[in-house]
């Protein structure tokens, strides 16, 4: 067996081994030996070493962890970007009105009341603040209805009448959603010893039954959007 070059025969050794000699052509064998001597062998620690030069720290700089640092450095940068829009943003992107329908004022004007910070709705930004009962700032009005309550219920009847009607609603958390407080109106007839099942009004007023006597209301007071309990607002 021979290659292309006539310099480059097979050789077989007195021993009766195969031996390759210095390949020539681009087709001919090489030794393991001859391929680590030209420098592209085994991704060996030795290897690494040479390609990587002084300071090499297998610890840190093998080429599997310089893979896991570009990839953790890509991360980095993206979050890095998107805390420098982000400061961008409140430096100069706030000075323009706030998008929610009928609103007058600018995002500036949200973030510097207290508890005000910038929310996105479906309909547009507005400026939610938070607190303790809280209402919208003089000069501002409520948009639509956002807010949020710690507790549901308000005033003596929170559960609502005798007949499981008008119990109290409201939105626990952040949305767009009216908070109702019932309670019975003026005036009442009285029937004695009567369920709710056997008085025909009580399906459409307010019915109380004071273990005695079922009252019927004249009436329901209603109120929206009572400011006890109600933890933030969306105000435009």
């Amino acid at each position: 067996v021979t290659s292309t070059s006539t310099k480059n025969a097979l050789v077989i050794t007195s021993t009766g081994y195969l031996k390759l000699p210095t390949p020539i052509d681009a087709n001919d064998a090489a030794t393991k030996g001859y391929v680590d001597a030209a420098g592209g062998g085994d991704a060996t620690l030795a290897n690494q070493e040479s390609m990587m030069g002084t300071g090499f720290v297998k610890d840190t700089d093998s080429l599997k962890n310089i893979r896991a640092n570009l990839a953790a450095l890509a991360t980095s940068i993206s979050n890095e970007h998107s805390q420098i829009l982000s400061e961008l943003q409140k430096l100069v992107g706030y000075s323009s009105t706030l998008t929610y329908p009928g609103a007058t004022h600018t995002g500036n004007n949200c973030l510097a009341q207290t508890g005000g910070s910038i929310y996105t709705s479906s309909s547009g930004t507005l400026c939610k603040i938070t607190g303790t009962n809280v209402s919208c700032p003089s000069g501002w009005t409520q948009a639509d209805y956002w807010q949020a309550y710690s507790t549901i219920g308000w005033g003596n009847n929170i559960n609502g009448d005798t007949c499981y009607h008008y119990a109290d609603t409201g939105p626990i958390s952040f949305a767009n959603t009216v908070a109702n407080n019932y309670e019975p109106g003026f005036g009442d007839s009285t029937y004695y010893h009567q369920g709710c099942s056997q008085i025909p009004s009580c399906s459409s007023t307010w019915c109380y039954y004071d273990g005695n006597n079922m009252h019927v209301y004249n009436s329901v007071s209603l109120s929206l959007n009572p400011t006890t309990n109600r933890t933030a607002i969306g105000c435009k």
